[in-house]
């Protein structure tokens, strides 16, 4: 009974192992946008004080993972009415395979990601991270005055090139659609909740179709 457990904990831990390794990283890092603050945790301007390497327990019992950890100075707390100040640990994966995001000591950052068991995280594929000095003025403002925040029931849906998409021809009562010149928009607009529907703050990108709300 006893060989029974040790054959069936380590197959469990060869399926647990594979996963992770299947699920390996392949997003590309994201730029700020108003969907990513919305789905984050955390969005916090801060500066990097110091980077240091770490293992820590991963999950399945005896599972490290080498991570980075980054202690940071906050500045600003946008989603939580600066209940976050002063310094914190920040963890991400140690390369870009495992998620994980390289930020430069001294700079400061808008940060987002997400709260696990007490930690913070930033990754790859679950939050974005950007210098403060290249946010355009409408971010800005945006952060400042919480229009992201105050509307994350409006969603901005990014079609891309798929224009002849049916999907991609009308939008939901929750949603603006964008069907190109998407940078222009992440940095100069924001799908906001006008009278209970969901419509462009303003008519900036304008080479992209403006939805008036429904």
């Amino acid at each position: 009974m006893k060989s029974f457990n040790i054959v069936c904990l380590g197959l469990s831990f060869i399926l647990y192992l594979t996963s992770h390794l299947a699920d390996a990283c392949s997003c590309a890092r994201l730029p700020v946008s108003k969907n990513i603050v919305c789905g984050s945790s955390y969005a916090i301007k801060a500066k990097v004080l110091r980077k240091e390497r770490d293992v820590i327990q991963d999950g399945f019992p005896g599972f490290q993972q080498n991570v980075f950890v980054y202690t940071v100075k906050i500045f600003k707390d946008y989603k939580n009415a600066n209940s976050y100040l002063g310094t914190q640990k920040i963890y991400t994966g140690e390369n870009s395979a495992a998620c994980g995001v390289n930020l430069k000591l001294k700079e400061v950052y808008l940060l987002t990601g997400s709260i696990r068991n007490k930690k913070w995280w930033i990754e790859l594929c679950g939050g974005g991270y950007q210098e403060t000095s290249t946010l355009s003025a409408f971010q800005k403002r945006a952060l400042k005055r919480g229009i992201y925040q105050k509307n994350c029931d409006c969603q901005t849906r990014y079609c891309g090139d798929s224009q002849g998409d049916p999907k991609c021809s009308a939008q939901e009562r929750n949603e603006c659609l964008v069907t190109e010149n998407s940078d222009c928009f992440r940095k100069n607009n924001a799908c906001v909740n006008v009278n209970g529907s969901c419509q462009w703050l303003t008519q900036a990108c304008q080479g992209s179709p403006y939805n008036p709300g429904k």
